[in-house]
């Protein structure tokens, strides 16, 4: 309430506010929080790392799928999304096979639990890791984390199974 001076008698008034009606600057700042809010869940899933030259095909049915990909250069920690034909409640079965041309990496899978299952793969000694993945939506995550700073000619095929 605001205070009008009308004919020297002092009169209150209320202020009113038009609902829905923003301005520019708070506009320009739930921009902002949107843009920081997107950016932030687009860094999500434990990856820290880069890679060069990917490529990732796959195919999927009913009772589950399978996928193939390559890395020209991978650094940090990297997750490959793998794409389902149909959502999973908590988690599916996988397995991963891994061979890398130039330096050590591990892959690993991460259960609901939290529980990790992984194999250290190193240039002529290819791995293969086995075990639940956590899903996310439509897709679960394979990690690969290069042990010396980056690895070379990484090549991978998943596949999985509903539960």
């Amino acid at each position: 309430m605001a205070a009008v001076w009308q004919g020297g008698a002092r009169e209150l008034e209320p202020i009113t506010c038009e609902r829905g009606k923003m301005t520019m600057r708070e506009k320009l700042l739930w921009l902002a929080v949107l843009v920081l809010v997107v950016s932030i869940s687009a860094c999500g899933g434990g990856t820290s790392g880069s890679v060069m030259g990917s490529r990732q095909s796959c195919s999927s049915g009913m009772g589950g799928g399978s996928c193939e990909g390559s890395y020209k250069k991978l650094s940090g920690t990297y997750s490959a999304d793998i794409e389902m034909a149909r959502a999973a409640f908590h988690s599916v079965k996988a397995e991963v096979s891994v061979s890398v041309d130039n330096g050590p990496i591990r892959v690993y899978l991460v259960a609901p639990d939290g529980t990790e299952a992984s194999a250290t793969v190193r240039p002529g000694s290819p791995g293969t890791v086995s075990g639940e993945a956590e899903v996310f939506h439509d897709n679960f995550r394979v990690y690969f984390e290069a042990l010396e700073g980056e690895a070379r000619g990484v090549k991978y095929s998943v596949t999985y199974e509903y539960p």
